[in-house]
C-alpha cells in the first residue's frame, strides 16, 4: 500500500486571538486512493502536544473520533453541551457528529497524547465496548495507554511494512484498554445483532432476516433494540451502511456507483438520495470536502 505521511510542528500558534505558547507534533496517515482493501480500523493521526494558558480548539459537527489522554495539567472540555474538567490520567473522547471545544483548565497548562481513529468497524466496536456516547473516562492504567498511544505515533512516523495492519490491531487494543474499566451493558442478543449487521453491510437486510438469524420474535427484538440503541434496527443498519460508504468516499478512489453497489444499493441515484439525507451533502460533495 502507498501512504501519504504528513508531519506538522506548530509553535506559538494563534487560536481565537490568543498568543499563548502552544506546541504540537503529529503525523497524519492516509491510505493511497488506489487501494481497494482498507482495514476495518485506521489510526489516521497520532501525536503529542503541550498547551499553555489561553489556547483552545473548537470543531462544529465534527467528523473526527479522537482519543486524548492528559499526562499533566488539566483541560476544560465541552462536548454536546456538557462541560468537564479533565484531569491527569483521564481521557476525553472527541465524538463524531457533535460539536466540541477544549482548552487549558485551571492549571493553565496541559500535556497530552492523542490519536484519531476511523474505519468501517469503528461505530460497531464503540457500541459493543460500551464506549458509544462517552465523553470522559478515567482509565485504570494511564501509563499503559500512554505507551500504546506513543507506539501509534512511532508507527505512523516510521511507516514500516504492513503499517496499516499493525495500526488496525493497535487501534483495537487501545479501544479495548479504554473499555476495561467500563461494564458492558448490552444484552447478548443485541451484541449478536450488531455483529450480524456489521458482517452484512454489503447486503440488504430486513428486520425479519435479522430475527430469523437470532431466533427471536420481531416484536420482542424491536422493543429490546430500541431500549438499548435508541433506534429501530433497520434505521441503525442503514446508518451503518452510509457511514461505511462515507469511509470509502474519504479513503478510496472507488466510483460512487461502485460504493453504492458495495453497500447493497443497486440504484446509485437512490443511494445518493439516502446519503444526502443522512449527511446533508451529496456523495460527490462529501468526497470533495474530505468528509468534513
Amino acid at each position: 500500500m502507498l501512504y501519504t505521511i504528513l508531519k506538522h510542528m506548530i509553535f506559538d500558534h494563534v487560536v481565537r486571538k490568543s498568543k499563548s505558547r502552544k506546541f504540537e507534533r503529529f503525523w497524519m496517515y492516509r491510505p493511497g486512493k488506489q487501494d481497494i482493501y482498507i482495514p476495518p480500523l485506521l489510526i489516521t493521526l497520532a501525536g503529542y502536544g503541550w498547551w499553555a494558558r489561553g489556547n483552545e480548539q473548537y470543531r462544529s459537527n465534527s467528523q473526527v473520533f479522537g482519543i486524548e489522554l492528559l499526562r499533566a495539567g488539566n483541560a476544560e472540555f465541552v462536548q454536546d453541551g456538557r462541560r468537564y474538567i479533565i484531569q491527569k490520567g483521564e481521557v476525553y473522547l472527541l465524538r463524531r457528529n457533535v460539536s466540541h471545544r477544549y482548552t487549558t483548565g485551571p492549571a493553565d497548562i496541559l500535556l497530552k497524547r492523542f490519536i484519531t481513529i476511523d474505519g468501517s468497524a469503528l461505530d460497531h466496536l464503540l457500541r459493543i465496548m460500551n464506549l458509544w456516547g462517552r465523553d470522559r473516562i478515567r482509565v485504570s492504567n494511564p501509563n499503559l495507554l500512554a505507551g500504546l498511544l506513543k507506539k501509534a505515533t512511532s508507527l505512523i512516523a516510521e511507516s514500516p511494512p504492513d503499517v496499516d495492519i499493525i495500526c488496525s490491531v493497535l487501534a483495537y487494543r487501545i479501544l479495548l484498554e479504554l473499555s476495561h474499566s467500563l461494564r458492558p451493558d448490552l444484552p447478548t442478543v443485541i451484541d449478536n445483532a450488531l455483529t450480524y449487521m456489521q458482517q452484512n453491510l454489503h447486503h440488504p437486510l430486513s428486520t425479519e432476516d435479522i430475527c430469523d438469524y437470532l431466533g427471536i420474535s420481531q416484536t420482542h427484538f424491536n422493543r429490546l433494540f430500541y431500549q438499548h440503541m435508541q433506534s429501530s434496527p433497520i434505521r441503525y443498519f442503514l446508518q451503518q451502511k452510509l457511514t461505511w460508504a462515507g469511509h470509502m468516499l474519504r479513503h478510496t478512489s472507488l466510483s460512487i456507483k461502485e460504493i453504492a453497489d458495495r453497500t447493497g444499493y443497486y440504484d446509485p441515484l437512490y443511494f445518493s438520495e439516502r446519503f444526502k439525507k443522512q449527511f446533508g451533502v451529496s456523495p460527490r460533495n462529501y468526497r470533495k470536502s474530505g468528509g468534513i
